[in-house]
């Protein structure tokens, strides 16, 4: 009669040590290659905004959004309505899901749509022939950064909805604490009023007292 053969206790506790080591090896890895994945598709949102929001400045005759517009013709409904169809464009992949900010996979979309990004609180209610430095001038970030809070999870500003301005002004991001989407909260996505995106270290991104610090914050910086 042939032997049956199986696992001794201690075969089978040296094979669940190797498949535990072997995941806590693997997990480092597969979480940097997530995030570089959602940090590349929050890029390509910014890139497809940038293009909305030069297309409405296009038919603006240089005009950024007035802060104080009609809740039809603020930055995103005036943007989704004509100029960017997907409203996931608007969603950033660091958004937390929530029931009040569902998955961009979410179908249809919910209403208000929720919005992960903010626009400099400086260009609003100006002309872009008069902005200084296009390629240094910070135009919308990703996302809108709640700095108010001490925790180190991403949190989204309370007006980061559909039907107000969403904009992120340069003093609220002062202070020694970082509130980055990714690399351990040091760094953050932008786009710039040349329309080019940038992946940037969250102490650049907060500067706004050195001369390369103006020109990102203020559109009309001219030493």
């Amino acid at each position: 009669m042939k032997k049956k053969s199986a696992f001794t206790l201690i075969e089978l506790l040296v094979v669940v040590t190797i498949i535990s080591i072997l995941m806590a090896l693997l997990f480092p890895v597969l979480a940097g290659y997530m995030e570089k994945a959602r940090s590349m598709d929050c890029l390509n949102n910014l890139k497809t905004l940038g293009q909305g929001i030069t297309q409405y400045m296009s038919d603006s005759k240089g005009s950024f959004f007035a802060k104080n517009a009609p809740v039809d013709e603020i930055w995103p409904n005036a943007l989704k309505n004509v100029y960017v169809k997907d409203w996931r464009s608007f969603r950033s992949p660091f958004d937390k899901i929530t029931k009040d900010r569902p998955s961009a996979d979410k179908n249809p979309p919910p209403d208000p749509i929720p919005i992960s990004y903010g626009m400099n609180d400086n260009l609003f209610d100006t002309f872009e022939g008069k902005w200084k430095a296009p390629t240094s001038t910070l135009i919308m970030l990703a996302p809108a950064v709640d700095t108010t809070t001490s925790s180190k999870i991403v949190l989204f500003r309370a007006d980061a909805v559909a039907n107000t301005s969403v904009s992120i002004k340069p003093l609220g991001t002062t202070g020694s604490q970082n509130y980055g989407t990714h690399r351990l909260r040091t760094a953050i996505n932008v786009l710039f009023a040349d329309n080019h995106v940038s992946d940037m270290d969250w102490a650049k991104f907060t500067d706004n007292t050195t001369t390369k610090g103006k020109y990102q914050w203020d559109p009309f910086y001219d030493p």
